[in-house]
């Protein structure tokens, strides 16, 4: 059975069904935890039957959203309450390790990258997606960005 202390050094958070586990950010030996000025942290999510990345730059002071699915709709529409308590329990995270950046990220609106491999019909394939994205995207937005997916095309 988890005692209270378990649980509090397991879980960074866990708010509804979306659980951070505090290995996703650091090595379970002391010594081994490296902050570095360059480096991008990746939340994958899970929320309404639907993954998608998200990805703090605390280099450059950026959040991008990693998302297969082709919408014009809001931020606030598509991914809702959950990304707000992401921000808000990492910049927590960011704030006891003394990060410099905590500040600066707690005030980032995060921006939706667009890419020109989005799908409108495929909704099953979101978590190969989110793996997909995770391995390839090195910060810098969707410029320069190629995670080698085909662009959807629709056969009739």
């Amino acid at each position: 059975m988890m005692t209270q202390c378990d649980i509090n050094f397991l879980f960074l958070f866990k708010w509804q069904n979306i659980m951070c586990y505090k290995i996703d950010f650091q090595s379970m030996k002391e010594g081994e935890i490296k902050m570095t000025s360059a480096l991008d942290v990746f939340f994958p999510v899970h929320h309404v039957n639907h993954y998608y990345v998200v990805c703090y730059n605390l280099k450059n002071s950026s959040i991008d959203i990693l998302d297969n699915r082709a919408s014009e709709r809001p931020i606030k529409n598509l991914y809702g309450q959950p990304l707000i308590v992401l921000q808000k329990h990492f910049v927590k995270y960011l704030q006891t390790q003394n990060h410099y950046k905590f500040g600066d990220i707690s005030k980032l609106v995060p921006q939706r990258l667009k890419m020109r491999w989005q799908t409108k019909e495929n909704g099953i394939d979101c978590g190969v997606f989110a793996m997909r994205h995770m391995e390839t995207y090195f910060g810098g937005g969707s410029r320069n960005w190629d995670a080698k997916f085909a662009p959807e095309s629709v056969i009739f």
